[in-house]
């Protein structure tokens, strides 16, 4: 005879399901209806990334602001182990009004402008 018992499907449980169905060698891959957030916005080499931050919350996106004085690569590791579907990175090396826009999983970035809309409109396509 076996018996199971069991107090309900948790989150605790959900979420390492979800991990073990979506990762890679560099963390999480959260899939875009249950991301945490829907944008890692990342502050890079004493950018200033608060405007564009604040502009995103005001348009209703789920933002991860990482303003830390640490490294750029650090801050790039740590985004792809996090996994949040969009990473925006703010740094001075890219010229005024730019910012790094890359999807999770992808190898491929894009140099496009630190306007909302257009930001919207290439992480909803």
């Amino acid at each position: 005879l076996v018996l199971m018992g069991s107090y309900g499907f948790g989150l605790g449980r959900l979420m390492g399901t979800v991990v073990e169905l979506y990762h890679d060698e560099a963390g999480i891959r959260w899939p875009k209806s249950i991301a945490p957030y829907s944008i890692h916005l990342l502050e890079l080499n004493d950018a200033k990334g608060e405007q564009l931050y604040v502009s995103l919350q005001r348009e209703g996106i789920q933002v991860l602001y990482d303003d830390r004085d640490m490294s750029a690569g650090q801050k790039l590791v740590e985004s792809d182990l996090i996994g949040i579907p969009w990473r925006l990175a703010v740094s001075p090396k890219l010229g005024g009004g730019k910012v790094e826009l890359k999807q999770r999983g992808e190898e491929r970035t894009e140099i496009i402008a630190a306007q909302v809309p257009e930001i919207l409109k290439r992480i909803a396509a």
